[in-house]
């Protein structure tokens, strides 16, 4: 039998660019946002869409060996205040916004 964290990449493969309702994990792992989350943590680029009230939509994404990490974690994010972060990070990793982590407060 194959873990938790292995059939939900075997279902995030399958579907591709659909990706995966949350309401379709929860048969797979209850607790599938800590199988997303360790998921990230071993490398996989999964992308968090807000759907509607609590329904949400995994996509895998493919690797990107030239981007840097925190940039990966931030190209994840499909939230319009962590779009604003993306901008915010090129900013700051370029050097150029000495009050960056104000600015998130």
């Amino acid at each position: 039998m194959s873990t938790q964290k292995e059939r939900i990449v075997a279902f995030l493969e399958a579907r591709g660019e659909l990706g995966v309702l949350n309401t379709e994990l929860m048969p797979i792992a209850w607790r599938y946002s800590a199988r997303i989350d360790n998921l990230r943590k071993d490398g996989y680029r999964i992308r968090a869409s807000h759907i509607d009230k609590s329904i949400w939509r995994f996509t895998l994404l493919p690797q990107d060996p030239q981007q840097p990490q925190a940039l990966q974690v931030a190209a994840e994010l499909d939230e319009p205040k962590y779009l604003d972060f993306n901008e915010q990070l090129r900013t700051y990793v370029s050097g150029t916004a000495p009050g960056f982590v104000d600015s998130l407060t």
